[in-house]
């Protein structure tokens, strides 16, 4: 089993795999339509994260994770990984990476992950690798 991290520079190639990934998501919090490749690209060239990688399988992109300044993560398309893939993931992230210094009241001391409430697979297997859940957020709608 490989896997491995693919910094997003971006190149054509990786706003192209990012596209394609972003459309065969099934679960998101951030947006309830797909945008365009357009924008889609012009939001890769501008990179909103402090990291932010593919998730190469056996040499192939099949997901993305990203890092924001708050210390949160995100997983897309996890579902193409398996329990000990998505361990291996992380080891592989928190090796690269150390949490950004807490500030009290806007950046907590240690990583946290953002999941989408319909995706209990990935609350679930998050749980089984000892993760420890903490808030459910709401929108208005």
């Amino acid at each position: 089993m490989s896997i491995e991290l693919e910094k997003i520079v971006p190149t054509s190639k990786q706003i192209e795999s990012l596209f394609n990934q972003l459309k065969s998501r099934n679960h998101s919090i951030s947006h309830e339509t797909v945008p365009s490749f357009e924008q889609h690209a012009q939001f890769v060239r501008n990179n909103p994260y402090r990291a932010w990688f593919l998730i190469l399988k056996e040499g192939v992109p099949v997901a993305n994770v990203y890092v924001q300044n708050d210390n949160s993560v995100g997983i897309n398309n996890d579902d193409s990984l398996n329990n000990e893939e998505l361990s291996l993931l992380l080891q592989l992230l928190f090796n690269r990476l150390k949490p950004l210094e807490p500030i009290p009241s806007l950046r907590y001391k240690n990583f946290f992950f953002n999941v989408s409430v319909s995706n209990t697979p990935l609350q679930q297997r998050l749980e089984k690798l000892g993760l420890q859940a903490s808030q459910i957020s709401y929108i208005v709608v």
